[in-house]
């Protein structure tokens, strides 16, 4: 993991935020299409990414939400509350649409929550690259 004491802290933790999601997106067989850590008003970063449907994607989506706090935290040590829970009330609004009951949602989140640890420890190297490609450049191709 690199990083360039030019870069604010903020910045730096926004940069392996949406790697974290990129990555897992593209490890989960989602299409990224951008990804950036420009802010605006409705985030500090986003990655885009052609939606799909049905239950394989939906988990997909969910992983790839919770792989970018996961990421963040394994990068500074802290995670942004606004931003995970950003994240975690838009895994939970998928997994509610999948689960057959609601209560099953807490068993869901668990496990998706252990797949996007389990894809951010296998690919972190490939995190950290595309954090400090973001961080040279804003926005990067995945």
């Amino acid at each position: 993991m690199s990083w360039r004491p030019n870069h604010d802290a903020r910045l730096r933790a926004t940069a392996y935020h949406e790697a974290g999601h990129a990555v897992a997106a593209q490890a989960l067989g989602l299409h990224v299409e951008s990804i950036s850590i420009a802010e605006d008003r409705e985030s500090a970063g986003r990655v885009r990414y052609r939606s799909g449907s049905g239950s394989r994607w939906t988990r997909a989506r969910v992983v790839m939400c919770l792989a970018g706090p996961i990421s963040e935290r394994w990068a500074t040590g802290v995670v942004d509350v606004a931003g995970a829970n950003s994240d975690l009330g838009s895994a939970w609004k998928l997994l509610r649409g999948i689960a057959r009951e609601e209560r099953d949602v807490p068993e869901l989140l668990s496990a998706a929550w252990e797949s996007a640890e389990s894809i951010v420890a296998d690919c972190w190297s490939e995190v950290a690259r595309l954090a400090d490609r973001l961080l040279d450049g804003i926005q990067a191709a995945y």
